[in-house]
């Protein structure tokens, strides 16, 4: 099912939590504006949360950009979260994610 992050303004972000039961996942993202996208675990979202611009966060980010997909395997279990941040152009963007269990 296609879900909507609602729309995330201008160095705003949105957090969405991944639930790691389903062990191997396909994702993907359409945004209006160009938005950078993570897949983080609670430590590095905190990092992220607590930083004053969320450039402090050492974050491995796919960057400017309005379409993604990826698979992503839990490597330990542990829940993890796809963080969007608008931070690249001014204005709202309105991301829509799918997040596809893969058996």
């Amino acid at each position: 099912m296609i879900q909507l992050a609602e729309d995330i303004e201008y160095l705003e972000s949105r957090k969405v939590p991944i639930d790691p039961k389903l062990r191997k996942v396909f994702i993907e993202v359409a945004s209006t504006r160009k938005i950078d996208i993570a897949i983080v675990d609670a430590e590095k979202l905190q990092e992220f949360d607590e930083s004053d611009t969320g450039d402090e966060a050492e974050i491995d980010w796919t960057e400017n950009t309005r379409n993604y997909d990826t698979e992503f395997d839990f490597p330990d279990g542990k829940k993890r979260y796809l963080l969007f941040w608008n931070s690249n152009e001014k204005g709202d963007a309105i991301v829509a994610y799918k997040i596809t269990p893969i058996s």
